[in-house]
Formats: C-alpha cells, sequence, structure tokens
C-alpha cells in the first residue's frame, strides 16, 4: 500500500509539475513584454524609400524584422532570430555538382538484333500490315478518280447562308435589350444595397456601436504604449478633393494619441502634384493579454453582437 501511494504522490508531482510550467509559460507569453520599433523615408513618390520594422519579445528573447529599401534590394526582406541566432531565412548551401562519368562499354558500338526474337517479329508483322493498308487506300482512291467520282480532297463545302438585313436588325435589337435589362438590374441591386447600409448606419444600434469602438480605441493606445512619436511628411494624391479626403482621416486619429504628441507630428499637404515625402518614427511596448481581454470584451457587448447580426451581406 506504502508503494502504491508514493507511485501517485509522483505523478501527481509530475502532473502539478507540468501543470505549473504550461500556466508559465502561458502567462509569459500573454504578459510579456513586447518591443517595437518602426521607421520610414519617403522620397520622390516612394521611388526612394526605405523602411524597417523590428518586434522583439522578452528583450530580444525573439526578434523579427521587416526591411524594404527601393535601392538595395539585398536589404529587402524578413528576418526571424532567436537569442541571435538567425533561424529565418535559411542560408542555402552551396551544393557540388557531382560529374558522373559514363561507364565505357566494350566491344562493338553497332546494334545487334535477333531474328528469332519474338517481339521483333511482331513489329515487323504490325509494319508489314500497315503498309499493306496504305497500298489498298490509295489504289481505293485511284479507282474512284478513274470513275469520275468525287475524291474527299475534291468534295466542296458547303457555304453557309449569311443572314439577312432583318435578321441582322433583330439579333442587334436583342443584344442592346438584354443589356439593358442586365444594366436595370445591376442599379436596382446597387439601389438595394445603398438601401441597406444607410439604414444599417443610421441605426442607433450603430451609433452606440461606433461610441464602443472609440472608447476601445483609446484603451489601444493607451495599451500599446506609444513612447517615441515623430513624423515629418507631405502627402499629395495628385487630386484636392482626395488629398483632403486622405488627411481628413488622419486628423480624426489625433485626438486618441497623447498630447505630447502633437508638438512632434507634422503633416503637410500638396493640392495640386503627386507627392510622399518626409520621414517617419514611432518605438512602443506593449503586452499581448490586455489586447486580447480588450477584444474579448468588445465582442461580446450586446450591442456589437446585434450590429453583427444587422450587418448587410
Amino acid at each position: 500500500m506504502g508503494i502504491v501511494l508514493m507511485i501517485l504522490k509522483i505523478l501527481a508531482l509530475i502532473l502539478l509539475s507540468l501543470f505549473g510550467l504550461i500556466l508559465f509559460l502561458l502567462l509569459l507569453i500573454l504578459f510579456g513584454p513586447f518591443s517595437y520599433k518602426t521607421s520610414a523615408e519617403f522620397k520622390d513618390q516612394m521611388k526612394e524609400s526605405k523602411g524597417l520594422v523590428s518586434i522583439t519579445y522578452l528583450f530580444g528573447l525573439l526578434s523579427a524584422k521587416a526591411g524594404y529599401n527601393s535601392g538595395k534590394k539585398d536589404w529587402t526582406g524578413i528576418q526571424v532570430s532567436i537569442c541571435g541566432f538567425g533561424i529565418y531565412p535559411k542560408k542555402d548551401k552551396k551544393k557540388t555538382k557531382k560529374h558522373h562519368k559514363r561507364p565505357k562499354i566494350k566491344g562493338s558500338s553497332r546494334i545487334q538484333i535477333n531474328l528469332s526474337d519474338p517481339d521483333y517479329v511482331e513489329e515487323e508483322e504490325l509494319l508489314f500490315n500497315s503498309m499493306e493498308e496504305r497500298e489498298k487506300d490509295a489504289s481505293f482512291f485511284d479507282e474512284k478518280k478513274e470513275a469520275g467520282l468525287p475524291t474527299p480532297s475534291k468534295q466542296k463545302k458547303k457555304r453557309k447562308k449569311r443572314p439577312s438585313f432583318l435578321k441582322k436588325i433583330k439579333d442587334k435589337w436583342k443584344g442592346f435589350t438584354d443589356r439593358a435589362t442586365r444594366l436595370k438590374e445591376k442599379v436596382l441591386k446597387l439601389m438595394k444595397v445603398t438601401s441597406e447600409w444607410k439604414k444599417f448606419l443610421d441605426s442607433k444600434n450603430t451609433h452606440a456601436c461606433i461610441r464602443i469602438f472609440k472608447k476601445a480605441l483609446k484603451k489601444l493606445f493607451h495599451i500599446l504604449r506609444i513612447r517615441q512619436l515623430s513624423a515629418d511628411l507631405t502627402i499629395g494624391t495628385g487630386d484636392p478633393a482626395t488629398t483632403g479626403w486622405v488627411l481628413g482621416g488622419i486628423a480624426s486619429l489625433l485626438p486618441f494619441l497623447p498630447k505630447k504628441f502633437y508638438d512632434t507630428i507634422s503633416i503637410g499637404a500638396d493640392f495640386e502634384n503627386k507627392a510622399l515625402h518626409g520621414s517617419l518614427k514611432i518605438k512602443g511596448r506593449f503586452c499581448l493579454g490586455p489586447i486580447l481581454l480588450l477584444a474579448w470584451k468588445v465582442y461580446r457587448n450586446k450591442s456589437v453582437k446585434r450590429m453583427l447580426d444587422e450587418l448587410p451581406n
């Protein structure tokens, strides 16, 4: 009985240690610090541009980098390393080609055929039979030619009758009416979709969800803990209306940022030409657990669930 209790005690200790190890790894993943850093420079409508995005986990235990440089193709790509040792991309080992020498055949290089081989005899018979069939076909066509009968080569192909003028007009009218009906169906479908989206956006539930998303976005920026943010950009799309729309979208995000970054952000507009030049730098730290918890709270909200059910297809 004492031995059984000892075995059970050892198994319980092993299970508890495994459970503790799994719990420790889970907490480490959820609440371990992730550090991120981005930097980019744009010149001459992104013809000369370069950027770098790097994420490190647990103070460099795991790191991933993604870089782009329009001038240097070797610098463009993704790199993943653990404790400073690169695991992706793997270095290609130089493959040495082995030249295999062909074995020399001793004796004569002529092909010898054994006439007594049954396979050879069967091939010869098939060839002979095909030659006889060809001769018969040729003689049959010669007899038809002497008798004045039409041969396949001299048979005239029947010309297709051209459609009349009235039939052409009917076909064109039919094609026009078909295109008009298809266009009408598309317009009706578009009007139905726009009315559904208008009804969806004007509902009280959608406005409540927008307020929820705004609060969640503020919390997300707080969780991301942006420590450094500087931007000096000039944006131009070539169309004044589109440029104003883009700048308005960027300006709508500024209230979610801390007030200390207002002086480090400078965004200009070029309403006449296509332009994108300047620099951007972002640096910060976050944990995965609070982000997942925030996403779960937003998803479990009753208003958000109702909005997802009412979302037009």
